[in-house]
């Protein structure tokens, strides 16, 4: 929705940041299927923009810009739900 931090973000300086790429959770209930879903997100980025570790094929991050919000939640992981459990 618009209120979430990724539509701010983008709103007030992603959209206008050249050169920035930026990946957003799916927003649903299911964990697994949340870090399934990023991971494929990820993976479909071709090296020129998101560059792997030569040695173990992970994605090298320039910069991740993670929300927090007011009642402690990190980049969309609330306390006291039980997808923060999942994997």
């Amino acid at each position: 929705g618009s209120l979430a931090t990724h539509a701010k973000a983008r709103k007030l300086f992603l959209d206008n940041w050249q050169g920035a790429t930026t990946i957003v959770m799916d927003g649903t209930d299911d964990g697994l299927a949340e870090a399934a879903s990023y991971e494929a997100k990820l993976r479909a980025l071709p090296e020129e923009i998101l560059p792997r570790c030569a040695d173990t094929g992970l994605p090298v991050f320039d910069l991740a810009l993670i929300g927090v919000g007011d009642d402690g939640h990190v980049g969309s992981l609330y306390p006291g739900r039980d997808e923060v459990l999942a994997g």
